[in-house]
């Protein structure tokens, strides 16, 4: 069934391998992760990890843009659209946030969350930073959900920063869950993001011990 998605993955895989979740040794590794959890032949492994690649891409273009960008919100505001009809399958979709001092998870819709990522440095700080770390790719099992549909999820961390003038006030890591939905319609797949879920939150020092991050 991994074979469906080749259609797709090709029209991405010139994009998507300049990433760096697909680079040297940890590249054989993710593929053989992905062999073994989806259980399909290298090719279709490898146009797989080109449409999440993509989808890795484009939420980090986007994402960060919201959070850093000094643009008028009216401007954020047609971004947030057309973020969310191209990644997400509704408005509805849930996201979820965390923060390292405190022990509750909030839910949002997609609309409200990148609402909030927008006026973070037009409103609150004074420069914001938010960015996946490109070591880390966890991959789950590929899952039938319905005659022409399968979910994957996806595991990134994301790592967040912001200041108030030249202090940082606030920084964290968390590792966010991707809940992936392909539909596959002939030779077209679509796929698009139902919710980003947070398994765990850690403050960035810590992090830095697990994981080697730029400072």
């Amino acid at each position: 069934m991994c074979r469906y998605i080749l259609g797709c993955a090709i029209f991405f895989m010139a994009l998507s391998f300049a990433m760096g979740y697909a680079q040297d040794a940890e590249y054989g590794t993710i593929i053989d992760t992905i062999q073994r959890n989806v259980g399909c032949d290298r090719e279709a492994a490898e146009a797989l990890l080109a449409v999440i690649n993509y989808f890795a891409e484009g939420i980090q273009t986007e994402f960060s843009y919201l959070a850093s960008s000094k643009d008028d919100i009216y401007i954020k505001e047609i971004r947030i659209k057309k973020t969310i009809q191209k990644y997400f399958e509704s408005e509805r979709s849930i996201v979820q946030v965390s923060n390292v001092h405190r022990k509750p998870i909030y839910d949002y819709e997609i609309r409200t969350y990148l609402d909030r990522l927008a006026r973070l440095a037009l409103y609150k700080y004074t420069r914001v930073e938010l960015l996946f770390d490109p070591d880390y790719l966890g991959i789950g099992q590929f899952l039938q959900t319905g005659p022409n549909s399968y979910e994957l999820s996806v595991s990134m961390w994301q790592i967040f920063r912001a200041w108030m003038g030249n202090e940082l006030a606030y920084a964290d890591a968390t590792k966010k869950k991707f809940r992936l939905n392909f539909v596959i319609e002939g030779d077209r797949v679509q796929v698009k993001i139902s919710e980003i879920l947070v398994s765990e939150t850690t403050s960035l020092e810590k992090y830095k011990g697990k994981f080697k991050v730029d400072n």
